[in-house]
């Protein structure tokens, strides 16, 4: 953004964010017919089991519509139409296959997900992870086994055979006829669904790879993204960038005690009695991409690529692929703000300027985050915007958390308006920059800072895709209804 004879112009250069916007409407009602039309023509010969499959069924389809209606998959985007002309490329490869939607959702899981409906799904936090287009092929080309198979159906099937089971009915009843730890023995049992059911699916993601190898190496793409994934997807559970944040950097800028802060970060607040509590005999059964050093072998042996050295992409195929990571990282601290997560927002913003100090939508998004953090402070709320600590998280993630626990009110907003220095000074602001400087301005509670904030967002981007945040933080609070 410039300011040109007092009126501020638009930079074009600026990276935007997709708003979130609402469905087409054709599209929630194409899917509607559709999901009317599967549910008349699905039967079971067993009645009650027809009942309890269709009823999980009829959830799984509300619950997709509800998703698109509340607004949570990008649309028209570069990144949708690559999605969408990939899956073309792959359903060309077999006649036998029907084509399914492909949806882009700000979900910031690292998975993607076909959902038995005729949808597949890839998470905006996926994206990132991944080093190539091969690999992303075979993200797709893997879902699209699920789709074909029907793995969603046999998986409720499954649920439902195991739940109405004699042995576990006798051992329910055995666990209500102890007279103490009745709660802790049927929980374990819930558990031993839950870890049954997905051991179950394991045979599922084994026929998947295998049909989607089998598709990808029919198309253009390098059947070595296959193996590549595998890598990929058995790190998902760690943090992306495995270095640690750097402190000083970070967090010695005026306004911080850091001598102070480093003293009482000293006392982990993970420590704390009952806060960390974790099986780890099921860390393996319940990683959200389990098997994938015995999937990447079979992989290999299937391909005839045994002894190939890792399955790495390309520098080639790495230089191709990195727009697309970095437009999906942006996105994707763009959704953590959305579901209200300050801290993971900072933090991941935190490990982009590393690499990118002089980038002004990394340094707005940590002012921003930092004055969501300053607000939450004042009123008591900072549960709600900063996650606690636990050895659950990766300890690179848990040791930043535990540093930001220490900052005091007047620390995050120092913070903040360092930061936003920095976005200011690292060129012409962009969309990024003036809602952090509005953000800014509400957390100090200064109204007239404030207005000047609003007015210069709205004169540089009339359309900007905080216009139903910044109306929402602005509006008086509400009457309490007597």
């Amino acid at each position: 953004m410039s300011v040109v004879s007092g009126s501020i112009v638009a930079q074009e250069s600026c990276d935007r964010i997709p708003p979130r916007e609402a469905p087409p409407k054709e599209l929630v009602e194409a899917m509607k017919r559709q999901y009317e039309q599967d549910s008349v023509g699905f039967q079971l010969p067993d009645k009650k089991m027809l009942k309890a499959v269709r009823n999980d069924r009829q959830q799984l389809r509300r619950a997709m519509v509800d998703r698109l209606e509340d607004r949570m998959f990008i649309h028209g985007t570069p990144i949708n139409a690559l999605l969408d002309s990939m899956m073309d490329v792959i359903v060309a490869t077999d006649p036998s296959l029907t084509r399914p939607r492909v949806n882009l959702t700000w979900l910031t899981i690292p998975n993607a997900v076909s959902w038995g409906e005729g949808t597949i799904t890839v998470f905006i936090g996926l994206l990132p992870h991944l080093r190539s287009k091969d690999e992303l092929a075979f993200v797709l080309a893997h879902e699209l086994a699920h789709h074909h198979q029907g793995h969603t159906d046999r998986d409720i099937r499954a649920k439902h055979e195991r739940l109405a089971s004699g042995e576990l009915k006798e051992q329910v009843k055995e666990a209500m006829r102890q007279t103490y730890g009745r709660r802790a023995r049927l929980e374990a049992l819930l558990m031993d669904v839950v870890v049954d059911v997905r051991k179950h699916g394991r045979a599922y993601e084994s026929e998947s790879d295998s049909l989607g190898l089998i598709w990808l190496m029919r198309t253009r793409f390098d059947p070595l993204g296959a193996i590549g994934t595998m890598e990929v997807l058995d790190k998902t559970d760690k943090e992306l960038d495995q270095r640690p944040i750097d402190l000083r950097a970070a967090f010695d800028h005026p306004g911080v005690d850091f001598s102070g802060l480093m003293a009482r970060s000293q006392t982990p607040i993970s420590s704390l009695a009952g806060v960390d509590a974790f099986d780890r005999s099921r860390e393996e059964d319940l990683k959200t991409h389990p098997d994938c050093v015995h999937r990447a072998e079979d992989l290999r042996i299937w391909s005839g690529m045994e002894g190939m050295g890792e399955g790495g992409p390309t520098n080639e195929a790495r230089a191709a692929y990195a727009g697309i990571a970095r437009k999906a990282m942006r996105w994707l601290v763009e959704s953590e703000f959305y579901y209200e997560d300050a801290g993971r927002a900072v933090f991941l913003a935190l490990q982009r300027l590393r690499d990118e100090p002089e980038d002004p939508f990394w340094n707005a998004a940590v002012a921003r985050g930092f004055a969501m953090l300053h607000k939450a402070s004042k009123e008591h709320d900072l549960a709600f915007v900063l996650a606690t600590p636990k050895k659950t998280l990766d300890p690179v993630y848990a040791a930043f958390l535990e540093v930001v626990h220490g900052l005091r009110m007047s620390e995050y907003a120092a913070l903040s308006e360092h930061y936003l220095q920095r976005a200011r000074s690292s060129g012409p602001a962009c969309e990024a920059t003036l809602f952090a400087t509005f953000w800014q301005a509400h957390a100090k509670g200064v109204t007239n800072e404030r207005g000047v904030a609003h007015d210069a967002l709205f004169a540089a981007y009339p359309d900007t895709r905080y216009r139903e945040l910044v109306e929402e933080l602005v509006a008086p609070p509400a009457k309490p209804k007597r």
